[in-house]
């Protein structure tokens, strides 16, 4: 089946890269506001900018995105912007076939799963999440929509992290830790005790060093 890609820069590489591997889809064209029309990523065309998308995709017959960008106010935004332009579009989710999906995990909609991640059974997982390579998240966990895992992170069993947070590389987070809405959990932080909605935490173990707003950047 043909898909577009929403985004850019290496988020839109690595996408290719876990599309081409797991052979579902193919990707025909990429659609993005900061992209030249006619430039090319692996070969594959840049269309045009999100507000052309239903022209695009009438123009193509494609009825079938997924969306990469890798700042999540920004995906958030974008995902709503798309969603009124084009209300019958079809989000997919792309798994790389390395990656390990244990029984009974719930893949939501828009996701896109990484080299080497394993999701353990029993989980959850929103919609429009990016789980990064080599993560581990054990079983039973539960990870919100629009959340970023970074690659290496491990995420412990019976483990809620709330949507619209970014949990960072190498990050750990221990058995049945909560993690709030819209945090960021700092690269390497090692997670002993519960984050609330809108806190920074990083450090190990982990500190609550401010709080943050929706949307807020993740630098």
């Amino acid at each position: 089946m043909e898909i577009l890609l929403i985004g850019s820069g290496s988020r839109v590489k690595s996408a290719i890269d876990v599309v081409h591997a797991a052979g579902e889809h193919r990707v025909s064209g990429i659609v993005d506001d900061t992209l030249k029309p006619g430039d090319t990523v692996f070969n594959v065309p840049v269309i045009g900018p999100v507000d052309d998308l239903s022209s695009i995709l009438a123009q193509m017959g494609i009825k079938h995105v997924l969306l990469v960008i890798a700042d999540i106010g920004v995906r958030m935004n974008a995902a709503q912007r798309i969603t009124s332009l084009t209300p019958d579009l079809l989000f997919i989710s792309a798994v790389h076939p390395s990656a390990y999906i244990g029984r009974d995990v719930s893949l939501g909609t828009g996701t896109l799963v990484m080299p080497g991640a394993v999701i353990e059974a029993g989980s959850t997982i929103g919609e429009h999440v990016v789980i990064g390579a080599h993560v581990s998240i054990g079983a039973d966990g539960h990870i919100g929509s629009f959340v970023s895992v970074g690659a290496g992170a491990v995420i412990a069993e019976a483990c809620s992290v709330g949507s619209g947070t970014s949990i960072g590389i190498q990050a750990g987070l221990i058995k049945g830790i909560i993690v709030g809405t819209h945090c960021a959990i700092g690269p390497g932080a090692m997670v002993l005790e519960s984050v609330p909605d809108l806190h920074v935490a990083i450090g190990s173990p982990a500190k609550c060093v401010r709080t943050r707003l929706v949307g807020e950047p993740y630098s």
